[in-house]
């Protein structure tokens, strides 16, 4: 039995009524296990959207979780001191007038909400992590995550998705149901109203305060993400084996947004895509079946009591040595990741659809060759060097083939193993050294791992017996910002000492410090462990090549979507390399577009890793004795600097899962604009594209079109679109680019371009922008009811009679269930 509200006339009775019912969360659990009985999950992560029950159930199941205040409190301060290590605090709070997001003060946000849990604002577990979500979200920082608790349990999904599409590719374009377009639709009409709004305007809203967090720093990037987009899919599928289905962020969000989705079409039909929700993983094995079940699985950190007997053996907790997020071994789906590739691949790496990803083409009739790289990932499912041996193949059978143009795919491409990036660049261009460097936020915290982690590595004079610090060697031996051995200088030299790295340096951009800029020793013995072998024509990786195509043979073709180590590789290949960059989608309206939308930056973090090492050091105290101290004094490091370390994770009052948090540890530099995080600048590709009807259906048509652009066809671009600001080789544009967040919005589905003689104009975005009212409970979206805009919806009960769908029984549901689920 559900409540769903009928015409009761005593409150007693509705109450009565609900007694008897199960709790939203016990209902939703057993209409999951019905439908899963009779599906077959070759890939178990697929439940999530193949056994799908009741939207607003779930959403009164994740509501339902109560909130300790306490707990709370204690563990936003765990976040505040682990979020102190995002290099670009300051950048966000006062960003250069480049930027196309709005300023975000994020410590200072953090403290406001930690204000609203003394004051007792927030309803629900889920209310207070609506606003930690939204600070994160805000940020647009790719790097910086906080996913664990009741927020990602549920996924809630529509049955169909968007895309924006251009008649003829020069056309603004207009926005389509994707099965309209896939399906060859004869006079498929555009959608020009979801919730009563003008797409444009309701798809801003629901960027700033309904979807997750996506980490772009473009809204053209963002707004791809809400399209429906095969690379980016199979970009986030095709690294495991656990899961064969991925939706963009319109389709699919983790924040309720209603019970629907109501729009209109230019040709007067109306339609409703009603939401359904989901979830990952068996909802009554892991015994979520209740609030309380919730709680203690997805939120309260159960601490042992169990005494750890150390050894150095176990002298670095696992949980740091986790590194991929990986699935279980299978077969490989296919040759072809959507339908929409080419079906003849020349070259595709091992393992491919559960767990390699790299795939190559050659287009004969064209003689175009096009390598598709929708991630850098590395894992046990598909490691290191199958993803080197692809690239090689591909490479070796383009220039058999004769391919003239080259078209690099990296659409959907979140980033993954930085030094692929590397080897990828080097098998490219084998004889120009790569340029990039890195620095991380100086702050006291990181000055003491540094040291210690440094000095344990080193051992000077065999104060530590060497059983203890062997462990140390061997894990942290390539950590760019805690082993000083492992890193240069900008000239190519040895650190003198940790501190020679460290600083600080006062920013000269903004009222915070940071360390010197450092590079990698790219024939490093120790990048060579790591990947399984060395970068390409460093060590004993010898190329005998000069460059396979010149630079102006080559194109990077992305949608907006590079992030991380992708935007490495993207930046060596421009600025080294010369190589010209094709984006392909957007806001419609002329002009620009970055072509790396993503994060810039250059390594990220775990929590687990900071609190790991945190951990590492307690254990090698222990172990050591009274040695340790001796060790200390030889350092420069105080018993005060370890306990003013990060505390450790499993001592905090929520539990955070390995890779469910982290902060971007290191800013990505250029060496022509040394005190600038690239993550700030605006970088226009060299052309933009729009989405065809043709280019969606075959992904070939998109890599043809963007060669024409490598043979000098500028015709193909979008108007005004070609040599933007910050486009050429070495630009650092971090003055008004004529662009801004609000103006960009504001041309949406104009020809004009969405110049402004000021950025960063607008005001500072500090309100909730958790995707609804934290107090009430209301979900994002138009309007105070529970559909996401738009009018009060009225059902139909039992006997046919109309009653209001928020009536006096649903709200004694309510309130019963609750008790329920206590």
């Amino acid at each position: 039995m559900r409540c769903n509200g009928f015409g009761v006339v005593s409150w007693l009775a509705a109450v009565q009524l609900c007694a008897a019912a199960s709790s939203p969360c016990k209902q939703i659990a057993d209409d999951q296990l019905k439908l899963a009985s009779s599906l077959d999950l070759s890939f178990p992560s697929d439940i999530r959207y193949l056994a799908g029950f009741d939207a607003e159930l779930a959403f009164q199941c994740v509501t339902s979780v109560a909130l300790d205040a306490q707990d709370a409190t204690d563990m936003l301060a765990y976040i505040k001191k682990y979020f102190s290590f995002q290099s670009t605090l300051a950048y966000l709070k006062n960003p250069p007038k480049s930027y196309q997001q709005l300023p975000v003060d994020v410590m200072g946000r953090l403290d406001a909400i930690g204000k609203n849990i003394k004051d007792g604002s927030y309803s629900s577990q889920y209310a207070l992590e609506l606003d930690i979500q939204a600070v994160i979200r805000d940020a647009h920082e790719g790097h910086l995550s906080y996913n664990a608790g009741v927020i990602g349990l549920f996924t809630w999904f529509l049955p169909d998705g968007l895309v924006s599409i251009s008649s003829d590719g020069q056309e603004i374009p207009e926005i389509y149901a994707n099965s309209d377009i896939i399906g060859k639709v004869s006079n498929a009409s555009p959608i020009v109203q979801l919730q009563g709004q003008s797409p444009f305007s309701y798809l801003r809203s629901y960027l700033e305060r309904t979807t997750a967090a996506m980490g772009l720093i473009d809204p053209h990037a963002e707004w791809n993400q809400l399209m429906v987009n095969s690379a980016n899919q199979f970009s986030r599928t095709g690294t495991s084996g656990d899961s064969s289905i991925a939706y963009d962020f319109f389709q699919s969000t983790t924040i309720y947004n209603g019970k629907s989705i109501q729009g209109k079409f230019k040709n007067g039909t109306n339609f409703e895509w009603a939401y359904k929700a989901g979830a990952s993983i068996n909802l009554t094995d892991y015994s979520y079946t209740s609030a309380k079940g919730i709680k203690k699985g997805r939120v309260t950190n159960e601490k042992t009591s169990s005494v750890k007997t150390l050894s150095v053996n176990n002298l670095i907790p696992e949980s740091i040595k986790i590194t991929e997020v990986e699935g279980a071994p299978g077969s490989p789906r296919s040759n072809i990741p959507y339908r929409s590739y080419p079906r003849n691949p020349v070259v595709v790496q091992s393992n491919f659809s559960v767990g390699g990803t790299v795939s190559g083409y050659v287009l004969e009739d064209e003689s175009i060759g096009v390598l598709s790289i929708p991630n850098f990932a590395a894992n046990s499912l598909a490691n290191a060097a199958t993803f080197s041996e692809t690239v090689k193949s591909f490479i070796k059978q383009a220039k058999s083939a004769n391919a003239t143009k080259i078209v690099i795919d990296l659409s959907g491409n979140g980033g993954g193993t930085v030094f692929l990036a590397f080897d990828v660049f080097r098998q490219f261009f084998p004889r120009i050294q790569p340029t990039p460097l890195f620095r991380a936020r100086a702050i006291p915290e990181l000055k003491t791992y540094g040291n210690l982690i440094t000095g344990l590595i080193e051992n000077k004079d065999n104060v530590l017996d060497s059983t203890i610090v062997q462990p140390v060697r061997n894990f942290y031996n390539n950590s760019g910002f805690l082993n000083k051995g492992f890193t240069r200088t900008m000239g190519g030299t040895q650190w003198k000492s940790y501190n020679d790295f460290f600083g600080p340096i006062k920013s000269s951009n903004t009222e915070d410090n940071f360390t010197n800029n450092a590079q990698y020793d790219y024939s490093s013995k120790a990048i060579a462990d790591e990947l399984g072998f060395y970068i390409a024509n460093y060590g004993d990786n010898a190329i005998s090549y000069e460059h396979p195509w010149k630079a102006d043979d080559i194109i990077l073709l992305t949608d907006g979507y590079c992030a991380s180590t992708c935007h490495t590789f993207a930046a060596m290949m421009k600025t080294d390399a010369s190589v010209k960059t094709v984006v392909v989608g957007g806001i419609p309206q002329s002009g620009p577009m970055q072509g790396v939308g993503g994060t810039r930056g250059s390594n990220d973090r775990t929590f687990s890793y900071i609190s790991g090492t945190t951990d590492t050091i307690n254990n090698i105290r222990s172990l050591a004795g009274s040695k340790f101290n001796t060790f200390l004094g030889k350092i420069g490091v105080i018993a005060d600097d370890i306990t003013n370390l990060p505390g450790l994770l499993s001592d905090a009052p929520w539990f955070v899962d390995t890779r469910a948090a982290g902060v971007n540890m290191l800013d990505s530099i250029l060496p022509k604009s040394p005190d600038m995080p690239r993550q700030f600048v605006y970088e226009a590709a060299n052309c933009r594209l729009f989405w065809t009807g043709d280019m969606v259906r075959d992904i070939s048509v998109l890599w043809k079109t963007a060669a024409k652009f490598a043979g000098g066809d500028k015709s193909v671009c979008v108007r005004n679109s070609t040599n933007g600001p910050g486009s050429q080789v070495n630009d650092t544009i971090i003055e008004n680019p004529g662009y801004s967040y609000n103006k960009t919005w504001e041309n949406a589905n104009s020809t004009s371009m969405s110049t402004t003689n000021s950025s960063n104009d607008e005001s500072n975005n500090s309100g909730n922008g958790g995707g609804g009212d934290s107090t009430t409970n209301k979900p994002g979206g138009e309007g105070d009811n529970n559909n996401g805009g738009g009018s009060q919806t009225n059902v139909i009960n039992d006997n046919g009679a109309t009653v209001n769908s928020v009536g006096m029984m649903a709200l004694a549901c309510a309130f019963f269930t609750l008790f329920l689920d206590l």
